[in-house]
């Protein structure tokens, strides 16, 4: 990101906020840093969006190599599940310096902080048709707070907490737009709200985070449906949800996370994520599950002092690959044509 272009939106955001309340489709740039690893909370330098009188907003950002955006932007809950903002996030549009052809982006929508947990991402809006521009949509706001965006190079990303990147080896660089709607108008006179404050309630089922298949340098769990075996998800501590004191029997894992799935959990914890809190690690098994091809995440589902949680983690589902038999079927082929020129010259 050039300095003039950061200095210039820097500027008109201040005189928008001196002058009056947002206008409809507002428009700025990226400014730089938004993402600072050196810090505590690397979270905490996050550009903060204006949203307009129409709900949406409009970035226009530069993605370093193995870089990191993060945006932030207040959202609202309604009185009832999925009936206040309801946040969409697209890449409409990039261009890599490294080959003049989109960038294969990588989006995800964060929680308030402190726990910085991944809600909703997505990778590719329609690979299958070649656009590799990532797309959300609708994620339903369930408490009011400051939400983040982050956009990345596909294969990356920021791990819940938000203090660390998950590198999968994207190198990718260049300019992307970003647009994100279906988010309440930014009120001028209104301060932005903080996370766990407010009049909306605390929700009924605790949202916590979880690691498919979490081991060392994975950076995104793949999935056959059709596999034998189990898959293990790590539940994670964290304050306020000791994983350990969960009622395992009340365990539910896969496609939708009502599928009766467990396998077992092991007795002992672990500490997955290096915070200084154990762990809980518990197997899954894999056709149980159901997972589909067009699944991006798995979900669990359970109980921890009788309150129920819920967690999901990111995954990406491979089909099995069909078995080839074209070698024997061609075999097959010049046995017939064999025994039809014995039966011809008898």
């Amino acid at each position: 990101m050039k300095k003039i272009r950061g200095i210039f939106w820097v500027v008109a955001s201040a005189l928008l906020a001196t002058y009056g309340a947002p206008a409809a489709a507002q428009a700025v740039g990226e400014v730089e840093p938004n993402y600072d690893s050196a810090l505590a909370d690397p979270m905490s330098v996050a550009q903060p969006l204006t949203i307009g009188s129409d709900g949406t907003v409009t970035v226009n950002g530069d993605l370093e190599s193995n870089g990191v955006d993060v945006f932030s932007f207040s959202a609202h809950a309604g009185a009832t599940s999925c009936t206040g903002d309801q946040v969409t996030a697209e890449i409409v549009s990039s261009r890599s310096d490294l080959t003049g052809d989109i960038i294969d982006t990588f989006l995800a929508i964060h929680s308030p902080a402190p726990e910085y947990k991944a809600l909703s991402w997505n990778d590719d809006k329609d690979a299958g048709a070649g656009n590799y521009n990532a797309y959300i949509s609708k994620y339903c706001i369930q408490q009011d707070g400051v939400y983040y965006v982050i956009v990345t190079g596909a294969q990356n990303r920021v791990a819940d907490g938000g203090a660390s990147v998950v590198d999968g080896g994207n190198r990718d660089r260049g300019s992307y737009t970003l647009v994100i709607s279906g988010v309440s108008p930014t009120v001028a006179s209104e301060p932005p709200p903080t996370s766990g404050t407010g009049s909306t309630p605390e929700p009924s089922v605790m949202q916590i985070s979880i690691e498919i298949k979490p081991w060392p340098g994975t950076v995104m769990a793949r999935i056959n449906p059709n596999a034998k075996g189990d898959i293990p998800v790590a539940l994670l501590s964290a304050q306020g949800f000791n994983a350990l004191e969960i009622d395992e029997s009340s365990l539910t894992f896969g496609h939708s996370g009502d599928e009766q799935s467990l396998t077992k959990c092991l007795k002992r914890g672990y500490d997955v994520n290096r915070d200084g809190r154990p762990d809980k690690i518990c197997h899954f098994d894999n056709r149980a599950s159901k997972f589909e091809v067009t699944d991006d995440k798995g979900i669990v589902k359970g109980t921890i002092a009788g309150k129920s949680f819920e967690g999901n983690g990111m995954l990406k589902v491979i089909p099995e690959k069909r078995r080839r038999h074209h070698h024997s079927d061609r075999r097959h082929d010049r046995d017939d044509d064999h025994d039809r020129d014995r039966r011809g010259r008898r």
